[in-house]
């Protein structure tokens, strides 16, 4: 089942509509992931911030919308894999190492912040 708020954040994303960031905090240690809309070019941003113990940084941009989830890819051109949960959960499936810190990590189980 498809996470609705993130499936809307993407739709209003891909419509070019207003809409609000949708913020979902880490279940693997202390972060949150944002779904937000760059008021630049209309295409949805993933910013990601987790600690567990090291610490990982990374905002995408230019993201691919599948039945699965969502590919972001970096400035850089990498990409971050997002997948649908359950109980309006997304999984980070997919971060290139080297975009975090030593020890950190981005992978694992973001739940919507109410």
């Amino acid at each position: 089942m498809k996470s609705i708020a993130f499936v809307a954040g993407i739709i209003c994303a891909l419509a070019g509509a207003t809409c609000q960031a949708s913020l979902y905090t880490y279940q693997d240690g202390q972060g949150y992931l944002k779904l937000s809309v760059s008021e630049e070019t209309g295409d949805p941003v993933v910013t990601i911030r987790t600690s567990n113990p090291g610490t990982c940084e990374l905002v995408t941009e230019g993201c691919a919308l599948s039945e699965d989830g969502l590919t972001c890819f970096t400035a850089d051109g990498y990409p971050v894999v997002i997948k649908y949960g359950f109980n309006h959960t997304l999984k980070v499936t997919s971060v290139p190492a080297h975009l975090c810190g030593l020890y950190g990590t981005a992978t694992g189980v973001y739940q919507l912040k109410h």
